[in-house]
């Protein structure tokens, strides 16, 4: 930043700087819009006060930054803290959005003014850090009881935005389990993050539009950038994938032609490069390339020739909601090297011919059918469907795993045949059997295309958004197990994946997988009277030790005076955190602390005379583990 600063007379940081000093959200006399207790997107509910206010606060930072004048600091800080202190939730079907959208600046802002601002306290700190961790965090969907140390991102350049948030609060709060959750989301989330790239330079959202297509760039990099400053090199990682990301789009808005794989994000699979009604862009604010041009160029001596001339194109500072690319704009960087990244987990390959037994679910009515030889399967048989009765051809299969096939036929033509590959907990035909499917239907049908659906409890769910009806036969499909996590990708090569959804089951119970399962393809005709034949190739299966952590053990409750002192074992593998459960009388057990560091706890919530039982379990990247055996202890 004083970089920056010392060039604010030069262009082009100048006319950039120029603009910023001009908007009204940089004036002293900006009159905030807010707070208020809550914030909804989608429907959208104080959003805009919400925004205007983080934008005032983060030109207004900048300002001080750039004259000195104290008084800009001040007025950014009861922005900052006013909203910090009454806002109480985020809300709405997008309330990771409204919070992405804004975070560069709202903590962006924050973590300027506390480092340079004599007037930000130690209590200001710790104010917007209650906010951040009880307002913020909760609607990011990275970790939590559902997912453990984990996440479920949404797809493309929508987690790519979740993902930066979590970091940001993670760094700003000085949350080493945060940071390692988000960091975990970022390297191996097959949604979103790096998982969501392909080698050429698509991003999951290259198909779908340029503007969408930069803003997954953007949060990429904002991520990697603030990796950057806490000592690692996520441009190295995965081959310099952000620089090949940047030049494909780069040179692709800059007029150029690019080769596109059928490829998306979790809402849509694409078949050419998307455009909407802006076209090529070359209309926003380049703050993403001029980091990673710094990143490469500057920093390691790399050439981005695309890059280098799309710069030249695109503007530094527009007048609407965008950071102020300027301030990223450098001409040199002397800093040193950083620690590589490693991913805190590999999906297993699939490099085996799986030997499957085939059987009937729920009595399809004629006998089902197989033939196999080397990596092709043949299924023929009846049924009416996988919520009903059908034919599957599985093996048992435990820990991580993956399983991949290409659907060459989905079923006989003119039938109502489809076919597939799943996971399923059990052969029993109950329709509270947990199981997850992705199903190939052939073109001219209604549903023609892939469709993920998943049983849990007594409810059938499918993939959000839409079907991927760009996957027509023939077509590859995978089913990745990772702990409680089950991943479904579909891809027209058998090389670059395209996730089509993420699905989370609890650690135990009925609703459970359980540490065993079925894995295997299956068909049905449409109807107990007919046969259908679905054709499959290159049917493999691969595995790896589960990456769950185990159930704490010998779990110790014992009570003193106003407390009652946990304790208990662990295997550690696997295991970031760990999670603290209580009840007392006849009540169901419930969360009462979470990211414990250590293998005992000390609840001072506690009434004399009451008794309470406490259950641990332990979190890690692939979900919870089963919960420890009960402990009871009575309150002194």
């Amino acid at each position: 930043m004083d970089a920056i600063k010392s060039r604010l007379t030069q262009d082009p940081w100048k006319a950039g700087y120029a603009m910023l000093a001009s908007n009204s959200h940089s004036s002293l006399s900006y009159q905030p819009l807010g707070p208020f207790k809550a914030v909804s997107r989608n429907p959208d509910m104080n959003l805009d006060a919400y925004k205007h206010d983080m934008m005032a606060a983060s030109n207004l930072t900048l300002m001080w930054y750039f004259t000195d004048n104290t008084a800009y600091a001040s007025k950014a800080r009861e922005i900052l803290l006013a909203w910090a202190t009454v806002q109480k939730e985020f809300s709405g079907a997008e309330s990771s959005f409204a919070i992405g959208d804004a975070a560069i600046q709202s903590i962006g802002s924050a973590e300027i003014l506390r480092s340079t601002y004599s007037g930000w306290t130690d209590d200001d700190t710790q104010t917007f850090k209650d906010y951040l961790d009880l307002v913020y965090w909760p609607s990011l969907f990275i970790g939590g009881e559902r997912w453990g140390a984990g996440s479920q991102t949404l797809g493309g350049g929508q987690g790519a935005l979740q993902i930066w948030s979590a970091m940001a609060v993670a760094v700003f709060s000085d949350d080493t389990v945060k940071y390692n959750m988000a960091l975990n989301a970022y390297l191996t989330d097959p949604a979103s993050g790096f998982s969501n790239t392909l080698p050429n330079g698509q991003a999951g959202d290259t198909g779908r539009d340029q503007g969408h297509a930069f803003g997954q760039i953007a949060n990429t990099v904002y991520t990697a950038e603030t990796l950057w400053a806490q000592g690692s090199d996520a441009y190295a990682y995965s081959d310099n994938r952000l620089l090949s990301m940047m030049e494909y789009y780069a040179d692709f808005n800059s007029g150029g032609s690019r080769n596109f794989i059928p490829y998306g994000p979790t809402y849509g699979l694409y078949t050419s490069i998307g455009l909407d009604a802006k076209g090529r862009r070359t209309d926003i604010p380049a703050s993403a390339g001029h980091l990673i041009y710094n990143a490469y160029v500057n920093r390691k001596g790399v050439s981005a020739p695309y890059l280098s001339h799309y710069r030249t194109l695109v503007p530094d500072y527009t007048s609407g909601f965008v950071f102020p690319g300027f301030i990223f704009r450098r001409v040199q960087d002397n800093n040193p090297k950083r620690d590589l990244l490693k991913a805190s987990w590999e999906q297993p390959t699939a490099n085996e011919v799986p030997s499957l037994v085939n059987q009937g679910i729920g009595s399809p009515s004629s006998t089902p059918g197989m033939q196999s030889a080397g990596d092709s399967l043949t299924l023929t048989g009846s049924g009416v469907g996988i919520e009903k009765n059908y034919q599957f051809a599985s093996r048992m299969a435990e820990g991580d795993f993956t399983f991949q096939a290409k659907v060459k036929t989905s079923g006989t033509a003119g039938s109502a045949g489809r076919a597939g590959i799943m996971i399923r907990k059990s052969a029993d035909a109950s329709p509270r059997t947990p199981y997850v499917a992705l199903t190939m239907s052939p073109p001219g049908t209604t549903s023609a295309g892939v469709r993920l659906n998943w049983r849990r409890g007594s409810t059938t769910y499918y993939m959000g958004y839409k079907d991927y009806a760009a996957a027509g036969e023939p077509y590859w499909i995978k089913l990745v197990r990772r702990g409680n996590f089950i991943y479904g990708f579909t891809s027209a090569d058998g090389v670059s994946w395209s996730p089509t959804y993420s699905v989370v089951f609890p650690a135990e119970g009925d609703d459970s997988l359980g540490s065993k399962v079925l894995v295997g393809a299956f068909n049905f005709s449409g109807s107990v009277g007919e046969t259908s034949t679905a054709r499959f190739e290159d049917v493999r299966f691969g595995s790896n030790p589960s990456s769950l952590p185990l159930a704490p053990t010998a779990l110790s409750a014992n009570p003193s005076a106003g407390k009652i002192d946990l304790t208990w074992k662990s295997d550690l593998a696997n295991v970031v955190y760990f999670d603290v459960y209580r009840a007392s009388g006849d009540s169901d057990l419930a969360l009462i602390a979470t990211e414990v560091n250590s293998q005992s706890f000390t609840d001072t919530d506690v009434r004399p005379g009451t008794n309470y039982r406490y259950a641990v379990r332990a979190s890690g990247y692939s979900g919870e583990s089963a919960s420890s055996e009960t402990s009871s202890a009575t309150g002194m």
